[in-house]
């Protein structure tokens, strides 16, 4: 197993979070992300899993008896689907709060 803390590398993170930005993920659609994640965790973790919500859960040092961190995030990115009309013509359509979008 590889030296405690060496995921903080600033160069490796960088690298990593461009690896990451590169994944499909919207949402519903994350299991790139997922499959990342939990190849990056092995190599720290003791064990890790994915719950059938598609968590990815990394375990490190004792299971039982001993205070836990427990650090989470979002997986998925923010996307937007799109409906071709067949009269070609633009509508608007529901975006982020306070920005107005026309498809």
């Amino acid at each position: 197993m590889p030296r405690p803390y060496a995921l903080l590398s600033p160069r490796k993170n960088i690298h990593r979070l461009e690896e990451l930005i590169a994944l499909p993920g919207i949402s519903g659609h994350e299991d790139a992300v997922i499959a990342y994640m939990r190849q990056q965790f092995a190599l720290q973790a003791d064990d890790v899993s994915v719950d059938w919500l598609g968590n990815v859960i990394a375990r490190v040092g004792p299971a039982q008896g001993q205070p836990r961190i427990m650090v989470f995030a979002h997986m998925e990115e923010l996307g937007l689907s799109s409906v071709v009309y067949a009269d070609q013509r633009s509508r608007p359509c529901a975006g982020a709060p306070g920005f107005r979008m026309t498809v």
